[in-house]
C-alpha cells in the first residue's frame, strides 16, 4: 500500500524541487531547448528542412503521453521520471561525438546518427514529462502552490538566462563544431545534478488504477463548444505563425552576421524580458481581463517576424538593435502566455470538464507546433537561394518565411477577438487608457502606491495619481478613498476630481456623500461637480434636503456645474424660502450658472441688500452669466483690481466705438466725459456719468434681461456712485453683451 507523503515532508523538500527545476532549466537551455542546439544542428551541415523535421519531433512525440499515461502511473511517476531522465541524458551525450562521427564516417552517416539520437531523446523526454506533471501536482501542496509557482518561475528564468550567458561566453565566435562541446557538457552535468535533486523529492509512488489520458469521447465533446473551437482555430494560427521564430538564431547568424556567442546571449535577454514583464502582464490580466491582454500581446508577437527581418546586417548597430528586439520578444511572449492561458481556463474551459479540454488543447498545440516547424524548415530549404522580385528587391527564404509568419499571427487575432470574455474590458478602451492623461506618470504612481507606507508618502502618491489624470490609476484611487487616514481619503477625493467621468469613481464619491463625515462629504460634492458625471445629479438633489447648510450649498453649486436645468424651479423655491444669506448666495450662484432668467427679479434685489464685497461680486457674476458669456466680466474685474480708473476708462472707450451705442453726438460726448473722469480717478462723478449713459443709450435688439440689469445699474450708480463697483462692472459687462448679441 502506497502512503502519501505528509504535508510537512512535502514542504521540507520543496527547496529540492526548486533546485531541480533550476538545474533542469539550465540543462535544457544548453542542450536541446535553446539557441545553442539550433546552432549545433546547423554547424553539422544539416539542411534547413532536416532541422525543421528534427525540431518538429519535440512537440509531435509529446503526443505519446496521451496513451502511455497508465503505464507510467503503474511504473511510478517518480521512478519513470528518474529512469527516463537519466536515459535521455545518456542518449544526448552522444552529441559530443558528432565531430568524431563527421571526420570518421562522413556527413550522411552523421545525419542518420543525429536523427536517431534526437528521435530517441524526444520519446524519452515525452515519457519523463508524462511522469513529472502528475508528480508535480502531488509533491507541491495546494496551499503553497501559487507561491511556489511564482518563485519557481523567477528562479527558472534567472538560471536559464545565466546558463545562456555562460554558454555565450564559452562559444564566442565559433567556427568549429568542437567549440560547442563545452557548453553541451555543462548542460549534461546540470541534467545529472537535476536528477539527483529530483530523487530527494517525495511522492510519485506507483498507481494501480489510472484511466487512459486521452479519451476520444471527451475530446469530441470539447469540440462541440463553439467558444473552444474558435479558441483552437486562433491557437492553431498563432502556433503556426510563431513556429518560424525558432529559426531566429540562424537568421541572426546568417543574415545579420552576428557571432554565435551573441546569438546565444540574445536568447538570455529574451528570458530576461519575459521575467521582467511577467508580473506586469499578470497584474494587467487580473485588472482588465485576459482577452485584451491576449490580443494586445498577439499584436506584439505578430510584429516580431517583421522586426527581426529589418535588423541591419553587419553594422555597428546590429547588436544594439538585436538586444532591444530580444527583450521585446520576451515581453511579447510573456504577455501571450499569461493572456492565453488565463483566457483558456477562466473563460473558455468549463471547470467541470477541464481535464478533457486541457487534453484537447495539449494535443492541438503539439500538432500545429510540429506542423509549423516542418513548414518553416521546408520554406527555408526551398527558398535557400535569394529570389529577385524587382531590379532592386531581393528576397531570401527568411523573408518569405517570416512574412507568412506575420500573416498567420495577425489572422489569429481575428479569432481571438470572437472569444467572449465578459469580465474583460474592450481592447479599444484599454488602448485608450494609454492615451489619456499621463500614462508614464500613472505607471510610476502604481508602483509607488504599492510601496508607500507612511501617511505622507501615501498622500504624495495619491496627489500624483490625480495629476496623471489616467484611467490606469482608478483602482488605486478607489483603494485610497477607503484608507484609514482622513488626510489620504481627502487627497483621494481631490485626485478623483481631476479625472474624467467614470462610473466607479462616481459610485465611490456618492458613498462618501452619504457618509457620516460632513467635511469629506463636502469635498465629494465638489468633486462630483467637477468630474461632470450626470449620474451624480440624483444623489446631489437628495443632498439639497441635508441638515447641513454647507452641504445644501455645495449640492446646489455642483448641480449647476453639471448643467441640471430641471432643478431650477426647486432652487427658486428654496431661494425664496431661505433666511440664511450664505445659502441664498449659493442658490443665486447656481441660478446664474444655469442662466435662469426667472431668477433675475430675485437676484437684483438680493444684490442690492447683500453685504460684503465677496458676496456682492459673486452675485454680480451670477447676473453676468445670465446675460451672456461672463469671461469679459472676470477679465475686467481682474484689470480693475490692478488699476480701477484706467481699466474702467478703457472699457468705456471701447464701448463708445460700438455702432449700436453711437446714437448721436450727445451720447458720444457723454461717454467721452465718463472715460475722462475714470482715467482721472474721479470715480463718483464717473459712475454717475455712466448712469446717464445707461439711461440715455437706446439699446436696440437687446432682450428683457439686458434692459432690467441696465436699469437697475443706472439706479444704483446714481445712489451709490463708485462705492459699489460691482454695479459698474455689471453695467459695462451687460453693454458688452448687447454689443456682441
Amino acid at each position: 500500500m502506497n502512503v502519501e507523503p505528509t504535508y510537512s515532508n512535502k514542504v521540507r523538500r520543496l527547496p529540492w524541487a526548486i533546485a531541480h527545476q533550476s538545474l533542469n532549466a539550465v540543462s535544457a537551455q544548453l542542450t536541446f531547448a535553446g539557441p545553442l542546439f539550433l546552432l549545433v544542428l546547423a554547424t553539422t551541415g544539416l539542411s534547413k528542412a532536416h532541422i525543421g523535421l528534427l525540431l518538429a519531433l519535440f512537440p509531435l512525440t509529446s503526443l505519446v503521453a496521451l496513451v502511455i499515461a497508465p503505464a507510467v502511473a503503474r511504473f511510478g511517476y517518480k521512478r519513470s521520471y528518474l529512469v527516463f531522465y537519466t536515459a535521455r541524458i545518456g542518449v544526448l551525450s552522444s552529441f559530443l561525438l558528432t565531430p568524431f562521427a563527421i571526420s570518421t564516417y562522413g556527413q550522411t552517416a552523421t545525419t542518420v546518427l543525429i536523427t536517431i539520437v534526437v528521435a530517441v531523446f524526444c520519446v524519452l523526454r515525452a515519457v519523463t514529462e508524462t511522469g513529472y506533471n502528475p508528480w508535480f501536482q502531488e509533491f507541491v501542496p495546494n496551499s503553497t502552490r501559487t507561491r511556489f509557482n511564482v518563485l519557481s518561475n523567477i528562479v527558472i528564468n534567472i538560471t536559464s538566462a545565466a546558463g545562456l550567458l555562460l554558454a555565450a561566453l564559452m562559444v564566442g565566435n565559433a567556427t568549429e563544431l568542437s567549440v560547442y562541446g563545452v557548453p553541451l557538457s555543462v548542460g549534461l552535468c546540470a541534467g545529472v545534478a537535476a536528477v539527483l535533486c529530483a530523487s530527494m523529492i517525495p511522492g510519485g509512488a506507483p498507481q494501480q488504477k489510472v484511466r487512459l489520458a486521452a479519451r476520444l469521447g471527451g475530446i469530441l465533446e470539447t469540440l462541440q463548444s463553439s467558444q473552444f473551437r474558435t479558441y483552437l482555430i486562433g491557437l492553431g494560427l498563432i502556433t503556426l505563425g510563431a513556429a518560424p521564430l525558432t529559426f531566429v538564431p540562424l537568421l541572426l547568424k546568417e543574415r545579420a552576421g552576428l557571432p554565435d556567442g551573441v546569438v546565444i546571449g540574445l536568447g538570455a535577454l529574451t528570458l530576461v524580458g519575459s521575467l521582467l514583464s511577467n508580473n506586469l502582464w499578470n497584474w494587467a490580466a487580473n485588472r482588465w481581463g485576459n482577452k485584451p491582454i491576449t490580443i494586445l500581446s498577439l499584436a506584439a508577437v505578430a510584429a516580431m517576424p517583421v522586426i527581426w527581418l529589418v535588423i541591419p546586417a553587419n553594422t555597428s548597430w546590429s547588436i544594439v538593435i538585436a538586444i532591444a528586439v530580444a527583450v521585446l520578444a520576451g515581453l511579447a511572449n510573456s504577455g501571450w502566455g499569461v493572456g492565453s492561458v488565463g483566457l483558456l481556463f477562466n473563460t473558455v474551459v468549463p471547470a467541470e470538464t477541464q481535464a478533457d479540454f486541457v487534453t484537447t488543447n495539449y494535443a492541438w498545440t503539439a500538432i500545429f507546433s510540429g506542423l509549423g516547424l516542418l513548414i518553416a524548415g521546408g520554406v527555408l530549404e526551398v527558398f535557400k537561394l535569394p529570389t529577385r522580385v524587382t531590379d532592386t528587391i531581393v528576397v531570401d527564404g527568411y523573408a518569405w518565411l517570416f512574412i507568412l509568419s506575420f500573416v498567420a499571427c495577425m489572422s489569429s487575432i481575428y479569432f481571438f477577438r470572437k472569444v467572449s470574455d465578459y469580465k474583460a474590458i474592450r481592447l479599444r478602451d484599454l488602448v485608450a487608457m494609454l492615451f489619456k492623461g499621463n500614462p508614464i506618470r500613472a505607471a510610476g504612481s502604481l508602483i509607488q502606491y504599492r510601496l508607500a507606507r507612511a501617511e505622507s508618502e501615501r498622500i504624495l502618491v495619491t496627489e500624483s495619481m490625480g495629476s496623471a489624470r489616467s484611467v490606469l490609476n482608478i483602482d488605486e484611487l478607489l483603494d485610497a478613498i477607503v484608507d484609514p487616514s482622513f488626510n489620504v481619503r481627502h487627497e483621494a477625493i481631490t485626485a478623483m476630481a481631476r479625472m474624467q467621468p467614470d462610473q466607479r469613481l462616481t459610485n465611490a464619491l456618492v458613498e462618501v456623500l452619504h457618509g457620516n463625515q460632513p467635511d469629506l462629504s463636502m469635498s465629494a460634492v465638489w468633486a462630483l461637480g467637477r468630474i461632470g458625471d450626470k449620474q451624480a445629479i440624483a444623489p446631489l438633489r437628495e443632498l439639497l434636503e441635508s441638515k447641513h447648510s454647507f452641504l445644501q450649498a455645495g449640492a446646489a453649486r455642483a448641480l449647476a456645474t453639471l448643467g441640471d436645468a430641471d432643478v431650477i424651479p426647486l432652487l427658486l423655491d428654496k431661494f425664496d424660502a431661505e433666511q440664511d444669506d450664505g445659502l441664498r448666495i449659493a442658490y443665486a450662484s447656481a441660478l446664474g450658472t444655469l442662466r435662469s432668467r426667472d431668477g433675475l427679479n430675485r437676484l437684483l434685489p438680493f444684490l442690492y441688500q447683500a453685504r460684503g464685497n465677496d458676496a456682492r461680486m459673486e452675485l454680480a457674476l451670477s447676473l453676468a452669466r445670465i446675460t451672456g458669456n461672463a469671461n469679459q466680466f472676470v477679465l475686467l474685474a481682474r484689470q480693475v483690481r490692478a488699476q480701477s480708473g484706467t481699466a474702467f476708462s478703457q472699457a468705456v472707450i471701447d464701448l463708445s466705438r460700438s455702432k449700436q451705442l453711437q446714437k448721436g453726438p450727445a451720447l458720444h460726448e457723454l461717454m467721452d466725459r465718463c472715460a475722462t473722469a475714470f482715467v482721472r480717478e474721479e470715480m463718483n462723478p464717473a459712475a454717475r456719468l455712466l448712469a446717464q449713459v445707461l439711461t440715455g443709450s437706446p439699446v436696440e435688439g437687446s432682450n428683457t434681461a439686458h434692459k432690467l440689469i441696465l436699469q437697475e445699474c443706472a439706479r444704483r450708480l446714481n445712489e451709490f456712485g463708485a462705492a459699489r463697483p460691482e454695479y459698474i462692472l455689471l453695467a459695462l459687462h451687460t453693454l458688452y453683451s448687447v454689443q456682441n448679441t
